[in-house]
């Protein structure tokens, strides 16, 4: 074979470079190819022939080749050879072995040509779309956005696309997506952060996409393990509550469900059912005894999860692709054994939101809820009822049920009392170690919420700490004494090897395990000493609960690291990405500094200067003064009588939102006015009854500046109260600002600002949500045009009229201005 055929000249040299300094001796290289496949440089893996399948592969990127040398100069492969090039072919990668010299190959697996696409013919006035539907609106941008896709799946490279409302995000993707996943019989996924964007890929787009390919294929909405009902787990709870007890009934109704119901998914439940019993049955991926469970074969959770490995399209949301991820961190990329199957092309959309959902996944945290929920599932000294009483006291009646007398004085000589002596000991230290937590950190507060850091100095060097440590010790010792006499128990227990088909022992095992995991992450958090995290806790006094935790000041190299060094064929679209038309701030925070990514800002369709009017008040009060709410009370309830309601009012805080509402609730209500608050309703609900209400006025913060879609006359108005910086109080904001200050960095400029700006493009983006869509943006921040960096964000806003002034003649302005739109409105009709 001519070796040139398959590795360019430079990357020869440099296979015979690295081969020399390891005297001859074997090394695993990574070859990385050009679009032709011809490997254009290499880059050294592994050394030695000590090595494993996966130690080599979660080196490697997808469509890549591994390269390694014979020293024999024999090129038969070995059985770990055809292995190693097995597992990756599968994968799409090619595998090559060389001599020494570098002047002989053998081609194991040739890497996998891929089919290039053109989505030209779905396009313009002959294409597809406008064929099977006429009155389909194809838009420029649209179409701009799907080329950019195209060249990033043919060239196997990463997107970063900001689109603007209206483009057409979801079908722009989706075609050439598909159409290039079809071709070259690949899985894709989609990752999203809201539940009404998956609904509409499911429902709407996919569908639609299906017609227009004019091929079959697979599409699933991928659901955690959690919505599925686990039949062991149901049959377990019905045997331990009593006859007379309401949840026996609920329970009974759950097993009528569980003859009748096809997928087990709690979202078909036609009534509704509390968490706390919904958890006693549900699947859980630790308490699950997989083959040996006696339902394995006819199991929900592993039914659905047959249908996910036969899609060629998966839908799901941000917190399951990292939840998967995590595990891929752990075990290898290229796995069996995690979450989803192996996927080649990676949509996140709502990309904006991948950071701190990161975030959260790499972060440790435990609860006093949590630990109490826990220990009562092993032992409750509360409950009389046997079969209530945890899974410590349901294990030792399995083991006399199921033992002869002289096995079972085997089990009693471990020593049931003192076994649930120490479990109490255990639990009441740890107990004790929540509420002095708690109690020290909410003394002399007047907040219900309380969220504080305890990795400063002065906290390290308080008696309160001094106390904490000291419980600290005294826990270790009990755990330690604890775990002791329990896994003596099970150790005794094992050398029966019962049947234990309904898994009484099993999971009596497994939440041991989640008591050492609990340990572990307890102990990992109060040390504190990882200069990277921020540890801190959350204390809510009204319930009276407590977490802690340790989290991740950035998220970047994790990500880089676990995915974006895996793989090339990754899309992050969304309407907010860029700070001043660039993506740096968002490349930095999550690991995509690399160059040949595909980078494009694309505008909306929408014609601003006529849908949407932006006003400034320049004569309020500086809003981080004590007096800003009580200035802007009266002018925020002229506003929404102006519009008539039809009003998304948004905050950057409860304490603001609650002030205003109060304020404004009873004189607007007995005007005829709908007030929703956050929380009063779940969010769904809250929209839908925005949308129908007249006079809806809607009071939202964080989550509803982003991920609602209202159009028409429903949605005039949007007020943004303040410019949403996130809280310098707030633990992981204060500690992020810190560690950038110590790195030489100035946190407002490069952190602050930025994402404020993202987050200010998100709430102006409530308003206007189609072509037909006309309203008004006020914003009631005079920073916004006091300070310098206000340009920022009035830059990010869409090209339309910024009217200033104060607040006499804002409020002439924008009557003024509805007066036109009513008159033009009346025009229309009488010319229809």
């Amino acid at each position: 074979m001519k070796i040139f055929e398959f590795l360019e000249k430079k990357a020869v040299a440099k296979l015979k470079k690295e081969i020399k300094a390891a005297s001859g001796n074997e090394v695993f290289f990574r070859g990385i190819p050009n679009e032709e496949g011809i490997v254009t440089d290499i880059e050294v893996i592994a050394r030695g022939n000590e090595y494993s399948v996966a130690a080599v592969l979660n080196r490697m990127k997808k469509n890549e080749i591994i390269i390694h040398n014979h020293p024999s100069g024999l090129l038969v492969p070995s059985d770990n050879d055809v292995q190693i090039s097995s597992v990756y072919g599968e994968l799409g990668g090619g595998s090559y072995i060389v001599n020494n010299e570098v002047n002989d190959i053998y081609v194991l697996v040739s890497l996998k040509k891929h089919i290039k696409i053109d989505i030209d013919k779905y396009f313009g006035d002959l294409g597809i779309i406008r064929k099977k539907y006429p009155d389909f609106e194809i838009r420029d941008e649209q179409y701009k956005m799907s080329k950019d896709i195209e060249k990033s799946l043919n060239e196997n490279k990463k997107a970063l696309i900001e689109a603007g409302t209206g483009t057409g995000k979801t079908l722009a993707y989706l075609i050439p997506t598909l159409e290039y996943a079809l071709e070259n019989n690949l899985k894709a996924i989609i990752s999203t952060n809201t539940i009404n964007l998956q609904e509409q890929l499911i429902n709407k787009d996919i569908p639609l996409v299906k017609e227009l390919i004019g091929q079959d294929f697979k599409y699933t909405l991928v659901k955690g393990r959690g919505n599925y009902l686990c039949k062991r787990k149901l049959q377990n709870a019905i045997m331990e509550e009593s006859d007379d007890s309401e949840d026996k009934e609920i329970l009974l109704n759950l097993q009528k469900w569980n003859e009748t119901t096809k997928y087990g998914d709690r979202n078909e439940l036609r009534y509704g059912i509390s968490f706390e019993i919904w958890e006693k049955v549900n699947c859980e991926l630790d308490l699950c005894t997989n083959v040996k469970c006696p339902y394995f074969s006819s199991c929900y959770f592993f039914n659905a999860r047959k249908e996910i490995g036969k899609s060629d399209l998966l839908v799901l949301n941000h917190h399951m692709f990292f939840a998967d991820l995590s595990i891929r961190s752990e075990i290898g990329f290229n796995t069996d054994y995690s979450i989803l199957p192996n996927y080649d092309i990676l949509i996140f959309d709502e990309a904006h939101n991948i950071e701190d959902t990161a975030r959260s996944y790499f972060t440790s945290e435990v609860s006093k809820y949590s630990f109490g929920k826990l220990m009562g599932n092993i032992y409750n000294k509360r409950v009389r009822n046997y079969n209530k009483s945890g899974i410590f006291v349901r294990a030792l009646i399995y083991l006399k049920d199921n033992l002869s007398e002289e096995e079972y004085e085997i089990i009693d000589k471990v020593k049931e009392e003192e076994i649930i002596e120490n479990l109490n000991k255990y639990y009441d230290k740890i107990i004790e170690i929540f509420d002095r937590f708690l109690l020290g950190f909410s003394k002399d507060s007047e907040q219900m919420e309380i969220k504080k850091r305890f990795d400063k100095d002065y906290i390290k060097s308080s008696s309160l700490w001094k106390e904490i440590m000291k419980l600290r010790k005294e826990s270790v010792h009990l755990y330690s004494i604890m775990i002791k006499g329990l896994t003596k128990l099970t150790n005794e227990i094992d050398k029966f090897r019962l049947e234990d088909e309904n898994g009484i022992i099993f999971d009596f095992k497994k939440y041991i395990e989640r008591v050492k995991v609990f340990m572990k992450d307890l102990l990992y958090i109060l040390d504190s000493d990882q200069e990277d995290h921020v540890y801190w806790t959350n204390i809510n006094l009204r319930k009276g609960s407590i977490r802690i935790y340790a989290t991740p000041f950035e998220v970047a190299d994790d990500l880089e690291h676990n995915l974006f060094n895996k793989m090339d064929r990754i899309l992050f679209t969304s309407a907010t990405l860029a700070v001043e038309q660039k993506f740096d701030y968002y490349k930095k925070n999550i690991g995509l500094e690399k160059k040949g990514i595909i980078e494009e800002i694309i505008d909306s369709p929408f014609d601003y200067e006529k849908q949407m009017k932006v006003y400034i008040p320049d004569d309020t009060k500086d809003p981080n003064s004590l007096e800003f709410f009580s200035d802007v009370y009266d002018f925020i309830k002229k506003l929404v009588i102006n519009t008539k309601g039809r009003c998304f009012l948004l905050f950057t805080s409860y304490s603001s939102l609650n002030f205003i509402y109060n304020k404004i609730r009873g004189e607007l209500e007995k005007m005829g006015y709908t007030l929703l608050k956050q929380g009063e309703l779940p969010r769904h609900e809250m929209i839908e009854l925005f949308k129908i209400r007249d006079k809806a006025i809607l009071f939202g913060t964080d989550s509803f500046w982003e991920g609602i879609d209202v159009q028409g006359d429903s949605l005039k108005s949007v007020v943004i109260v303040k410019l949403p910086f996130k809280s310098p109080e707030d633990p992981v904001t204060e500690a992020i600002i810190e560690y950038m200050r110590k790195n030489n960095q100035n946190p407002f400029m490069n952190y602050q600002i930025p994402q404020a700006v993202i987050k200010f493009k998100q709430g102006v983006g409530r308003l206007i949500r189609s072509k037909t869509d006309t309203g008004i943006v006020t914003i009631l921040d005079n920073r916004v045009i006091k300070k310098a960096y206000g340009e920022k964000f009035l830059k990010s806003l869409p090209k339309t009229s910024i009217i200033r002034g104060n607040r006499e003649y804002i409020l002439k302005e924008e009557k003024r201005v509805k007066s036109e739109a009513l008159s033009q409105k009346d025009s229309d009709v009488h010319k229809d």
